[in-house]
């Protein structure tokens, strides 16, 4: 097994938000440490591990302090649609650029999203700057009233906001809110 430190985040792996975000939290920690390794356990709980250089208590300042600022992104622009964005990561030694380039697969030859993902999370039509700048507001505004010291009390924490993200499938009670789904779903 790679890695000397072992992360346990307790997480529910059917609820989509908890599921991907453990994905994200894994290639970040991948972008540190190209062996680090991951896996789902289900029983005696569920648990999302990672065996990795990085510890528990740097993965986690890692996490808080780039999703707490807005400095760590960049967004770029063509013709007035985001086409990428670019997350710095940074920790005392190291820093790491992390491309999030979700509608790569869609654009045309001239730069244009020529057609929709094939994949649909649940931002739906909003814009990708304009959330982001609001779920870093929500994220910084979350750990003020105390940094969580583990990476499941960070995903454990909770922050009222008046618009809506679309991230979170409580805010609906429509059962299509409650999950991820490709846009078009075969009969």
């Amino acid at each position: 097994m790679s890695g000397k430190y072992t992360i346990v985040i307790q997480v529910n792996p059917f609820h989509p938000g908890q599921y991907l975000t453990c994905c994200g939290i894994f290639a970040i920690s991948a972008q540190f440490d190209h062996e680090s390794m991951s896996y789902w356990t289900l029983k005696p709980k569920s648990m999302f591990t990672i065996r990795s250089e990085l510890n528990e208590d740097l993965l986690n300042d890692i996490l808080i302090d780039t999703f707490t600022n807005s400095n760590h992104f960049t967004f770029f622009e063509i013709s007035n649609k985001v086409i990428r964005m670019d997350l710095k990561l940074e920790t005392f030694e190291t820093k790491q650029l992390f491309h999030l380039d979700w509608w790569y697969e869609t654009l045309s030859q001239g730069n244009d999203i020529a057609k929709k993902s094939a994949w649909k999370m649940y931002a739906g039509n909003q814009k990708p700057q304009g959330t982001m700048q609001k779920m870093v507001k929500a994220a910084s505004e979350a750990v003020k009233e105390g940094r969580p010291d583990t990476i499941t009390q960070l995903l454990n924490l909770h922050q009222g906001t008046t618009g809506r993200f679309g991230y979170d499938c409580r805010s609906s009670r429509k059962a299509l809110d409650a999950g991820f789904s490709a846009n078009d779903i075969p009969n």
